[in-house]
This record gives C-alpha cells, structure tokens and sequence, in this order.
C-alpha cells in the first residue's frame, strides 16, 4: 500500500505539472493573439477604404475576443490545478 500511496503523488504532481504547462502555453497564445490584435488595429488606423477599416476592426474585436477566452482558460486551468493540489 506503501507504494500505491507514493504512485498516487507522483501521478498527481504529474497532472499539475501538465496544468501548469498548459497555462503557460495558454499565456502565450493570449499574447500572440493580443499582439495580432493590436497590429490589425493599427493598420485599421492606417487604411483610407472604409470597408476595409470596417473589416480590420472586427477582426481586431474577433481577435480581442480570442484573448479573453484564452483568459478564461487560464482561470479554467487554474483551479484545476487548485483541485489537483487539494487531493
């Protein structure tokens, strides 16, 4: 039973190191989307054609959209990582 009970930690460190992985792969993409973001805003700024400005922006809103989801997978990630720590 010994060597159940230290499997079990192991197992459970191994989960929460996957979690932590995976918030920190989720913190990038967020970046990269914000960043994406803020470069089709600035080239919204920069176009004459309204209909082009029209579509750079709401790609720009799809784009910050895209971000907070990735926010909230994070949270998500989080407290799974909070319930793993608990058991």
């Amino acid at each position: 039973m010994k060597h159940l009970k230290t499997f079990q930690l192991f197992e459970d460190a191994q989960k929460v190191a996957e979690l932590n992985l995976k918030v920190r792969e989720l913190d990038f993409k967020r970046n990269e989307i914000k960043t994406k973001a803020a470069e089709t805003a600035k080239a919204m700024r920069n176009e004459e054609d309204p209909l082009k400005s029209e579509m750079l922006a709401l790609t720009a809103q799809k784009l910050s959209m895209q971000a907070e989801i990735s926010k909230l997978d994070m949270k998500i990630t989080a407290l799974k990582i909070k319930i793993e720590s608990n058991k």
